[in-house]
């Protein structure tokens, strides 16, 4: 981990390692759990899995996130410099362990100027530094791995570390040298240090002709490195969260989507070089510079991929620890839960902002009244977070689990829980009103004037007043509401054969429309999306058709597909084929 300070740049490597010898390593993995360090010996200087630390310094800031596990995990999120460098090793990817170190840079004002991905490998001799993936310099590669841990690690030690060196800079050819690294490791001088067994590692390092500074980290048993004394000066870690505006909210102009138009990217064909295997838990967000967040269920990782290209390529990754439960993104902040019991926010650069508890796991995404979100976790909490800030506002607990994802519309947040009661909380916290004997497969708000909670279970939809929780009017629907999407004074009911538009003042049915199969379900003010094979389709809020894209999307049973909408952006994803949508 190096500090460099200057402006933040993109980098395009002029080098590559096909796809699919590397998927097809990844896909013959059993995959689980993130694979765990032991507890004696260098790897015991190692995080765990998905383990957070922010440093301050001089300078600003380095919000740093670890991953730990089988290095067929890194391969596939990138960057590419991480299969180019086990390739050249000869290492497999089955049987390294490896650990990932993410750090972002922000300056003094919290702006994002850098980042740097540092991919380690455990070996017989200890823990070594493959690559340093930087965004401000040259790439470079250590062929054996720079062993920055060795087994023979105590203070008073010192070794040495050489071999060939690899230097890609951020355009030209790379460049073929050799490396010498020379290390002291010496005891601490502060106390709590002394009781958690840390270590402090001076090294010296020279790559080709070029020497640094000293530079000295200091590592601790199971929380990695502490504090880091550079050149620059010294960086110590803080356990807290960064604070950040309130993220603003994505507006999608519904009155325009009839001058939407498509372009396709690649996803999950790894017979093309660069393609990405994704595995979303849900639908992927899309941010203001057009990157989309995958948070994935079969991969450890979260991405952000860059839709510039065809093959849609990771421009960042995130380790938000354990396996991700649910994602929810407002704006530019994504937030992650996951089975650690814990929400983790990133912003649009991948880089941690803020961590909390949750008292147990999440399982539906999280909700945004006003600044704060709101989390639902399965022992029935309902725990509201500052988007700013991370910090806890308030929690309450209805009688059961939660296993559908909230409703909110201005200051009030709709839970339905398991035992069937429906309760209605302002953003304050108070309770407004609780109703017993509400079953429900699916729930929405439909914000009108006299804006309606419309419950859809046990084949009938039910209205119930959002101010006092009232039963306003109730209809028998022999449907499953895979989708209920709220409209302009519409309610669109929809379970795949069929899409019904129930009339949100009386309940009736205002319409019916079931020319073909569909698989998807968005929409909002006057216009309802559709996904069907080979085409997407737009109805306005009286069930009329006003517009239709053919679209590559066809074999769709049986396949999940997900939309999801940005600032006049539509993201249509299936198992092959994104398609991103952009009003004209």
């Amino acid at each position: 981990m190096s500090t460099g300070s200057t402006a933040r740049q993109s980098r395009a490597a002029g080098w590559w390692v096909g796809a699919l010898t590397v998927a097809i390593a990844i896909m013959a993995t059993t995959f689980g759990n993130p694979s765990s360090v032991s507890s004696i010996g260098p790897t015991a200087y190692l995080p765990p899995d998905g383990y957070r630390v922010r440093f301050t310094g001089p300078t600003g800031a380095l919000a740093t996130e670890w991953a730990v596990d089988q290095a067929a995990e890194f391969i596939n999120p990138g960057p590419v410099h991480f299969p180019h460098w086990m390739g050249n090793a000869g290492l497999s990817y089955i049987d390294t362990l490896a650990a990932r170190q993410t750090t972002v840079f922000t300056n003094s004002a919290g702006v994002v100027v850098n980042r740097e991905d540092t991919f380690m490998v455990v070996g017989p001799n200890g823990v070594g530094t493959g690559v340093e993936a930087r965004s401000w310099t040259d790439a470079r590669f250590y062929y054996p791995a720079r062993l920055d841990l060795p087994t023979t690690l105590a203070a008073g030690k010192s070794w040495m570390s050489e071999g060939k060196a690899e230097v890609v800079p951020k355009s030209g050819k790379s460049q073929n040298t050799t490396y010498r690294a020379d290390y002291q490791a010496t005891a601490p001088t502060t106390h709590d240090e002394q009781v958690r067994r840390c270590v402090r590692i001076t090294m010296t390092l020279k790559v080709g002709t070029v020497a640094e500074p000293p530079a000295t980290r200091t590592w601790c048993p199971q929380l990695g490195v502490i504090t880091l004394a550079e050149s620059d000066g010294t960086w110590e870690a803080s356990a807290a969260n960064a604070t950040i505006p309130a993220p603003s909210a994505a507006e999608f102009r519904w009155d325009a989507v009839e001058q939407l138009t498509f372009t396709p990217r690649t996803i999950n064909q790894p017979t093309i070089p660069g393609s990405i295997l994704a595995s979303p838990i849900s639908a992927p967000a899309i941010l203001s510079d057009d990157t989309v967040v995958v948070v994935q269920k079969q991969f450890h990782d979260a991405i952000g991929l860059s839709t510039q290209d065809e093959v849609a390529r990771s421009v960042w990754r995130a380790r938000p620890g354990g396996t991700a439960t649910s994602t929810a993104t407002f704006g530019d902040l994504t937030l992650v839960t996951s089975s650690s019991r814990q929400v983790v926010a990133y912003d649009r650069f991948g880089r941690w902002v803020w961590q909390a508890p949750l008292p147990d796991q999440a399982v539906v995404a999280p909700v945004r009244v006003g600044n704060l979100a709101i989390v639902a976790t399965l022992d029935g909490n309902i725990t509201a977070i500052d988007l700013t800030s991370g910090s806890l506002s308030w929690t309450r607990r209805v009688p059961d689990a939660v296993r559908l994802q909230p409703q909110a519309f201005n200051d009030r947040v709709v839970v339905a829980d398991l035992s069937n009661h429906l309760t209605c909380f302002t953003s304050d916290g108070t309770q407004q009103w609780s109703r017993a004997g509400m079953p429900a497969n699916n729930l929405v708000i439909e914000p009108g004037p006299s804006a309606l909670v419309v419950v859809g279970g046990a084949q009938q939809a039910t209205g119930v007043a959002l101010t006092d929780g009232h039963t306003q009017w109730q209809t028998p629907l022999r449907m499953s509401f895979v989708s209920l999407v709220a409209l302009d004074g519409i309610v669109a009911v929809r379970d795949g054969n069929a899409t019904v538009g129930l009339d949100a003042a009386s309940g009736a049915v205002a319409w019916q429309w079931n020319q073909t199969r569909t698989y998807a379900a968005i929409g909002q003010s006057n216009a309802l999306l559709l996904v069907a094979d080979g085409r997407l389709l737009a109805l306005d809020s009286a069930g009329r058709q006003i517009k239709e894209w053919p679209l590559p999307l066809s074999g769709l049973s049986g396949t999940k597909v997900m939309l999801s909408t940005g600032t006049d952006r539509v993201l249509v994803w299936s198992d092959r084929t994104v398609l991103l949508g952009v009003i004209g």
